[in-house]
Protein backbone atom coordinates (compact mmCIF):
# COMPACT_ATOMS: atom_id res chain seq x y z
CA UNK A 1 0.00 0.00 0.00
CA UNK A 2 1.27 3.46 -0.89
CA UNK A 3 0.45 6.60 1.10
CA UNK A 4 1.26 9.82 -0.73
CA UNK A 5 1.23 13.34 0.62
CA UNK A 6 -1.45 15.39 -1.10
CA UNK A 7 -0.79 18.81 -2.61
CA UNK A 8 -2.76 20.54 0.17
CA UNK A 9 -0.84 18.59 2.84
CA UNK A 10 2.39 19.64 1.18
CA UNK A 11 1.48 23.33 1.23
CA UNK A 12 0.33 23.18 4.86
CA UNK A 13 3.43 21.26 5.94
CA UNK A 14 5.78 23.65 4.14
CA UNK A 15 4.01 26.65 5.63
CA UNK A 16 4.29 25.27 9.15
CA UNK A 17 7.88 24.09 8.83
CA UNK A 18 9.37 26.94 6.82
CA UNK A 19 7.38 30.07 7.48
CA UNK A 20 6.67 29.66 11.20
CA UNK A 21 10.34 29.39 12.29
CA UNK A 22 11.27 32.06 9.74
CA UNK A 23 8.89 34.60 11.27
CA UNK A 24 10.50 34.05 14.66
CA UNK A 25 14.00 34.52 13.22
CA UNK A 26 12.89 37.60 11.31
CA UNK A 27 11.39 39.13 14.45
CA UNK A 28 14.62 38.42 16.30
CA UNK A 29 16.59 40.03 13.48
CA UNK A 30 14.49 43.22 13.64
CA UNK A 31 14.86 43.43 17.41
CA UNK A 32 18.64 43.05 17.33
CA UNK A 33 19.77 45.14 14.37
CA UNK A 34 19.59 48.82 13.38
CA UNK A 35 17.13 48.93 10.48
CA UNK A 36 18.25 52.38 9.23
CA UNK A 37 21.81 51.25 8.47
CA UNK A 38 22.34 50.51 4.70
CA UNK A 39 24.48 47.44 5.45
CA UNK A 40 21.77 46.09 7.69
CA UNK A 41 19.14 46.65 4.99
CA UNK A 42 21.24 44.53 2.61
CA UNK A 43 21.50 41.77 5.22
CA UNK A 44 17.76 41.90 5.84
CA UNK A 45 16.89 41.70 2.13
CA UNK A 46 19.25 38.74 1.66
CA UNK A 47 17.81 37.04 4.74
CA UNK A 48 14.27 37.57 3.47
CA UNK A 49 15.18 36.09 0.10
CA UNK A 50 16.75 33.01 1.66
CA UNK A 51 14.04 32.48 4.28
CA UNK A 52 10.97 33.14 2.14
CA UNK A 53 11.89 33.48 -1.53
CA UNK A 54 13.54 30.13 -2.16
CA UNK A 55 10.99 28.03 -0.23
CA UNK A 56 8.15 29.98 -1.90
CA UNK A 57 9.60 29.35 -5.37
CA UNK A 58 9.98 25.64 -4.65
CA UNK A 59 6.42 25.43 -3.38
CA UNK A 60 5.07 27.33 -6.39
CA UNK A 61 7.00 25.06 -8.76
CA UNK A 62 5.57 21.99 -7.06
CA UNK A 63 2.03 23.42 -7.15
CA UNK A 64 2.01 24.53 -10.79
CA UNK A 65 4.49 22.33 -12.63
CA UNK A 66 4.67 19.06 -10.71
CA UNK A 67 1.77 17.30 -12.40
CA UNK A 68 0.86 14.75 -15.03
CA UNK A 69 2.88 11.65 -15.87
CA UNK A 70 6.16 13.23 -14.79
CA UNK A 71 4.78 14.18 -11.34
CA UNK A 72 7.19 13.63 -8.48
CA UNK A 73 5.69 12.27 -5.27
CA UNK A 74 7.03 14.80 -2.80
CA UNK A 75 6.67 12.47 0.19
CA UNK A 76 5.30 8.96 0.38
CA UNK A 77 5.37 5.80 2.44
CA UNK A 78 5.01 2.51 0.62
CA UNK A 79 4.60 -0.80 2.37
CA UNK A 80 5.19 -3.68 -0.02
CA UNK A 81 5.45 -7.41 0.62
CA UNK A 82 9.25 -7.11 0.65
CA UNK A 83 10.10 -3.69 2.13
CA UNK A 84 9.26 -0.40 3.83
CA UNK A 85 9.89 2.53 1.49
CA UNK A 86 9.97 6.22 2.37
CA UNK A 87 10.23 8.58 -0.56
CA UNK A 88 11.13 12.25 -0.32
CA UNK A 89 12.42 14.96 -2.62
CA UNK A 90 16.02 14.03 -1.81
CA UNK A 91 15.60 10.35 -2.63
CA UNK A 92 14.27 7.02 -1.43
CA UNK A 93 15.00 5.18 1.82
CA UNK A 94 14.31 1.45 2.01
CA UNK A 95 14.32 -1.12 4.80
CA UNK A 96 13.62 -4.70 3.71
CA UNK A 97 11.18 -6.46 6.04
CA UNK A 98 13.86 -9.08 6.68
CA UNK A 99 15.92 -6.30 8.33
CA UNK A 100 12.99 -4.59 10.08
CA UNK A 101 13.24 -4.52 13.88
CA UNK A 102 10.58 -2.16 15.24
CA UNK A 103 9.38 1.41 15.12
CA UNK A 104 8.84 4.23 17.61
CA UNK A 105 6.91 7.48 17.68
CA UNK A 106 8.63 10.44 19.33
CA UNK A 107 7.32 13.84 20.38
CA UNK A 108 3.90 15.13 21.24
CA UNK A 109 3.35 18.13 18.95
CA UNK A 110 5.50 17.27 15.98
CA UNK A 111 5.34 13.50 16.04
CA UNK A 112 8.30 11.85 14.40
CA UNK A 113 8.26 8.18 13.55
CA UNK A 114 11.46 6.16 13.40
CA UNK A 115 11.50 2.83 11.61
CA UNK A 116 14.43 0.77 12.89
CA UNK A 117 16.25 -1.61 10.62
CA UNK A 118 19.28 -3.84 11.09
CA UNK A 119 21.52 -1.62 8.95
CA UNK A 120 19.81 1.78 9.01
CA UNK A 121 16.88 3.72 10.41
CA UNK A 122 14.31 5.86 8.62
CA UNK A 123 12.62 8.77 10.33
CA UNK A 124 9.99 11.23 9.17
CA UNK A 125 7.28 13.47 10.56
CA UNK A 126 3.88 11.82 10.73
CA UNK A 127 2.09 15.10 10.07
CA UNK A 128 3.30 14.96 6.48
CA UNK A 129 0.31 12.67 6.00
CA UNK A 130 -3.36 13.03 6.91
CA UNK A 131 -4.87 11.32 9.97
CA UNK A 132 -6.27 8.36 8.02
CA UNK A 133 -2.87 7.75 6.39
CA UNK A 134 -1.09 8.09 9.74
CA UNK A 135 -3.42 5.53 11.30
CA UNK A 136 -2.96 3.11 8.40
CA UNK A 137 0.85 3.44 8.48
CA UNK A 138 0.97 2.84 12.24
CA UNK A 139 -1.43 -0.12 11.95
CA UNK A 140 0.69 -1.71 9.21
CA UNK A 141 3.88 -1.24 11.26
CA UNK A 142 2.16 -2.70 14.33
CA UNK A 143 1.27 -5.78 12.30
CA UNK A 144 4.90 -6.12 11.20
CA UNK A 145 6.14 -5.77 14.78
CA UNK A 146 3.80 -8.58 15.83
CA UNK A 147 5.13 -10.77 13.00
CA UNK A 148 8.78 -10.12 13.86
CA UNK A 149 10.27 -12.98 15.94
Amino acid sequence: MKYTQSRLQSIIFRTKNVLSPSFFLLLLLFLVVDIDDPNTQSIISTTLLLMFGIPALLTLWLVFFNSGKSRIDEYFVELTDREFRYGHLAGLDIIPWSEFKTYAIHGWFSKTITVYGAKKNIYFELRRFNKAQQTAIIKALDERVNQTP
